[in-house]
């Protein structure tokens, strides 16, 4: 009959017999549940090993930057930085390359130095000597970095995937306030170009520069800005009395604290390292040395008038030759003094890296600052001759790893 014909009779499925269950002896069921007990067995051990292997194999480093399975691993770059500052998210240093006859090159990292990549700026000189005086911030959440070349006619703005642009600085009438995010900008003009010290703002993307509206209280000496606190230390305008003035609202208004005690020797160079979560400061003054050094003389910790009174520290060993800093969350100050990490707390106890070595390289480290995602770094100095930073978590002295600068 033909079945594909639509009406007519299907095929009956064949008939299905019952199928037979064959049960072993018991001795044979023994042994195949054994085999195949063994079986798996030797199967999850092959995967496990296999595993091992590779992961043994891989060793990745963190986050992004890692390398690759079976790359070879790039050279360091040989030669030292020069400059290291910091944004929310990114890195950049200004280091001088060997073997180009020690070149300077523009260096950014977005991956908390693990790796770096190179940058184009217009007007790159050749020697490093040239690049010494140079003025690096990066500012906005976008890291900008803003490239001030001493000699206060252009600002040079870009960053990491953003082209760089050399912009005509031009004065500007006054700033009402500083922009937020971008406190790394505000300066403090000297004479001549200013009759008097006074509190300026560069503002990067358009080169527009001139004086805070709202001046502090006190002729300025020193600045430190660190999350969107400026403060100020300087002799104060009415009583002539050493002060440290404290703005946290963008520098529209400013807080005096009176430090009568401190003296307002002129040779006196004084640096101030804001901690804003405890809206305080550490103020050293000293003598100034070579290479920018600071011998220290006085040290205080100075709250703001609703956070407590300032009081004196008097550490427990001296500080000889200070050429960086940086307050920590917990208020605690990190210094640089003499290439050594120190770590001061405010009752003035203090604690010093053990040694400056790795393996058999010696190393000293500079301007210690807030780094990237919690980070602190600092530019390190290697005897090696191999450009590198350190990094830390805690920023306790004997917490910091050195890692060499890798493109």
């Amino acid at each position: 009959m033909d079945h594909d014909v639509i009406g007519s009779e299907p095929d009956r499925a064949p008939r299905r017999h019952p199928a037979r269950t064959v049960r072993l002896p018991d001795r044979l069921r023994r042994h195949r549940r054994t085999l195949v007990a063994l079986v798996v067995v030797l199967a999850v051990v092959g995967v496990i090993s296999a595993l091992r292997a590779g992961i043994t194999g891989l060793k990745p480093e963190r986050g992004a930057g890692a390398p690759v399975a079976g790359a070879q691993r790039k050279p360091p770059l040989a030669g030292s930085v020069i400059t290291l500052v910091s944004g929310q998210n990114s890195m950049y240093a200004l280091a001088s390359d060997s073997s180009s006859g020690s070149r300077p090159v523009l260096l950014a990292s977005q991956n908390d130095g693990v790796g770096w990549s190179p940058l184009t700026l217009p007007g790159m000189p050749s020697d490093p000597s040239a690049v010494v005086g140079w003025q690096l911030a990066v500012s906005g959440g976008e890291d900008l970095l803003a490239v001030e070349k001493g000699d206060g006619a252009t600002v040079t703005v870009g960053g990491a995937g953003i082209p760089f642009v050399t912009r005509r600085i031009v004065p500007q009438r006054s700033w009402v306030r500083v922009p937020a995010g971008r406190e790394g900008m505000v300066r403090i003009c000297p004479p001549p170009r200013c009759r008097t010290p006074q509190l300026e703002y560069l503002e990067p993307r358009t080169g527009a520069r001139g004086p805070l509206q709202v001046q502090p209280p006190v002729t300025p000496r020193a600045l430190g800005v660190l999350g969107g606190q400026l403060w100020v230390a300087g002799v104060d305008r009415a009583t002539h009395r050493y002060a440290m003035a404290v703005s946290v609202d963008d520098a529209g208004s400013w807080t005096t604290v009176p430090l009568p005690q401190v003296a307002t020797d002129p040779r006196l160079t004084a640096r101030v390292f804001p901690v804003p979560e405890g809206n305080t400061a550490w103020l050293l003054l000293g003598r100034p040395g070579k290479a920018g050094a600071l011998t220290v003389t006085d040290l205080w910790v100075v709250p703001t008038p609703k956070a407590g009174a300032a009081h004196r520290v008097r550490p427990d060993g001296p500080l000889d030759a200070v050429t960086g800093g940086v307050g920590l969350k917990d208020g605690r100050l990190v210094v640089t003094d003499g290439g050594v990490l120190t770590v001061l707390a405010d009752d003035g106890v203090s604690e010093r890296a053990r040694s400056s070595d790795v393996g058999s390289v010696g190393y000293v480290l500079r301007q210690p600052q807030r780094g990237p995602h919690l980070l602190l770094v600092a530019l390190a100095l290697r005897s090696d001759g191999v450009a590198a930073i350190a990094t830390s978590l805690t920023g306790n002295a004997n917490d910091w790893t050195v890692r060499p600068v890798v493109l």
